[in-house]
């Protein structure tokens, strides 16, 4: 992998990578770099996979950077784990953006009501002073 493309540098990328260790958590191959080196995945990770076969979930290598990653177990002597993953960086900007929208939509649903009540208040007022004259 890392002989015929260039590494991603997964800090800056939202390019899939992949990362293959061996039974004893070392780096065997990796397409990824972080911060110019290989990233290294907790090792309780590695072992959940080697003990289970498979795992996928979230990993935050470095603070502000999240990454959903999914690893499974090779079939020859379950000899490698391998590891893949991709930034949430687009994904989490999408969340946020649909609670920025969600919020406006409240707030303007909100100062349509007051609008309506407020008409309604008027409305009356005038209904009452035209029966009493």
């Amino acid at each position: 992998l890392a002989a015929a493309y260039a590494p991603i540098e997964i800090a800056n990328s939202l390019a899939p990578y992949l990362l293959i260790y061996d039974k004893q958590g070392n780096i065997v191959a990796t397409s990824a770099t972080l911060n110019g080196k290989p990233p290294i995945v907790p090792r309780g990770v590695l072992e959940y996979v080697q003990k289970h076969g498979a795992d996928k979930g979230t990993w935050q290598p470095q603070p502000g950077m999240r990454q959903a990653c999914a690893g499974i177990q090779t079939n020859a002597n379950k000899a490698y784990t391998v590891i893949t993953g991709r930034s949430l960086r687009t994904t989490e900007e999408r969340i946020t953006l649909l609670g920025e929208q969600v919020l406006f939509g409240w707030a303007m649903s909100l100062l349509a009501m007051l609008v309506v009540v407020t008409l309604q208040e008027v409305a009356m007022k005038r209904i009452t002073q035209e029966v009493m004259v």
